[in-house]
């Protein structure tokens, strides 16, 4: 006896179809929870550290409000890039069949601007090396000096 569907007629291939659909769909909402999950766990532990280094940064006890609109904005930019890392590291493949042949995964185009727009916030905050480095936050190391053999020899040791 053939399936019958919701309305009591026998389920067609249009049916069939439908409930696949419906079960991809589920299973693609469960995947993206969780990418939501781990992106908001990455988010909130980089923007406690975040907080802390402005507020290092400015000497003081707590962030001042008018740093809050840009902290907010970098965490956007984080998370949006955060997301759409995780969701193009799950592609099958980083190219689509087109028109004119295999192209990019748009995906890549949109996930490039977003790490554009979190490295421009993190340089405008003073977060990026090269930003540390030139306020002194991070030394350079120094190279050793190799003694010479003169000088050695005048301290006393062997040549």
């Amino acid at each position: 006896m053939a399936e019958k569907n919701k309305g009591g007629r026998p389920k067609t291939i249009m049916d069939v179809k439908d409930q696949y659909d419906d079960e991809v769909l589920a299973m693609r909402d469960k995947q993206n929870e969780a990418i939501r999950k781990k992106v908001n766990t990455a988010t909130k532990k980089f923007m406690k550290s975040a907080r802390e280094f402005a507020m290092e940064r400015a000497g003081l006890d707590s962030v001042p409000p008018e740093w809050e609109l840009s902290l907010f904005m970098l965490e956007t930019y984080l998370s949006q890039f955060l997301e759409l890392t995780y969701k193009v590291n799950n592609l099958p493949s980083l190219c689509i069949v087109g028109r004119y042949g295999e192209t990019p995964h748009p995906l890549l185009a949109v996930r490039d601007k977003a790490a554009m727009r979190l490295e421009a916030a993190l340089k405008e905050m003073g977060m990026t090396m090269k930003a540390a480095k030139a306020v002194g936050a991070l030394k350079e190391e120094q190279p050793k000096e190799e003694e010479s053999p003169l000088d050695s020899f005048l301290k006393g040791g062997n040549v």
